[in-house]
């Protein structure tokens, strides 16, 4: 067993679904979730700066103490393969952990991938399913729903509908999103597309965590954190969906050098504050 937290490596709020599912799953692990949402968008930036932002966030989560970094972003994945790559404790990764469960469980099926355009021009899961019939979608429109907080609208239904409308009741074998809080729209996508499953994301990351077993803690006190650019006012404003509430701190107010030490409890408050 290791105290030390698991870590969550997000670009913006598409993981915070994903991550309350783990912390759900998890009750005795501390995760400390963090995402880049001052350097979004990512697209026509040069690596280098994506990768310089991505790193100061690892360094981030190191900094508190790490035992397991959990990437649900398959954009920092596109970007920063060798980065994550080069780092000492595991990393599980939202591309090759949804690749690994497709290709293990469907074979000569018909799949609807659903993501964000600029993954799609990156060709990152599509040539790597085996021996499927595999159609892509753009998701940005209903991201947009997300973010402007349309769930379950007029506007949410007729976005859905023409997102899917070169599959309108059309039978598929599965459905896959990679950023988990479009999960939210499920009513709305079930209107339209006629699939037999939507895959799971917790159920899909729990499979790859479990493998370290060894690291995972069986009992005793947990914690939780939320690492961000925004004050914590206007985070849970723009994160509406979120069903718990969890410490948070603004990136340019932390001064904890270590979520665990109780030494640190008086600027971990201070940190909480938002004006």
């Amino acid at each position: 067993m290791n105290k030390l937290a698991i870590g969550v490596l997000d670009s913006g709020y598409e993981g915070l679904t994903l991550f309350e599912e783990l912390v759900r799953a998890y009750r005795y692990e501390t995760f400390i979730y963090i995402n880049d949402i001052h350097n979004l968008p990512y697209e026509g930036q040069t690596g280098e700066a994506i990768n310089k932002a991505v790193q100061k966030n690892i360094d981030i989560l190191q900094s508190q103490g790490i035992k397991m970094l959990v990437v649900v972003s398959d954009l920092i994945v596109e970007h920063c393969q060798e980065l994550l790559n080069s780092l000492e404790i595991p990393v599980i990764n939202i591309v090759s952990a949804i690749i690994e469960y497709v290709n293990n469980n469907f074979e000569q099926k018909d799949l609807i991938l659903l993501i964000k355009q600029e993954v799609i021009k990156a060709n990152l899961y599509q040539k790597n399913f085996r021996y499927n019939h595999l159609f892509s979608i753009n998701s940005t429109e209903l991201t947009k729903i997300i973010l402007n907080k349309q769930i379950k609208t007029s506007k949410s239904f007729f976005t859905s509908k023409e997102v899917f409308k070169n599959h309108y009741r059309r039978k598929a074998d599965l459905l896959i999103i990679s950023e988990s809080y479009l999960l939210k729209l499920k009513t709305e996508i079930d209107e339209y597309v006629d699939v037999l499953e939507m895959i799971s994301l917790p159920e899909v990351f729990q499979v790859q965590i479990n493998h370290f077993e060894d690291l995972l803690e069986k009992k005793g006190k947990r914690k939780t954190m939320i690492i961000s650019d925004l004050g914590k006012k206007e985070f849970y404003q723009q994160a509406y969906w979120l069903a718990g509430k969890y410490a948070y701190c603004q990136k340019s107010k932390m001064l904890i050098p270590n979520f665990g030490e109780q030494k640190n409890k008086d600027s971990h408050s201070k940190a909480n504050d938002d004006e």
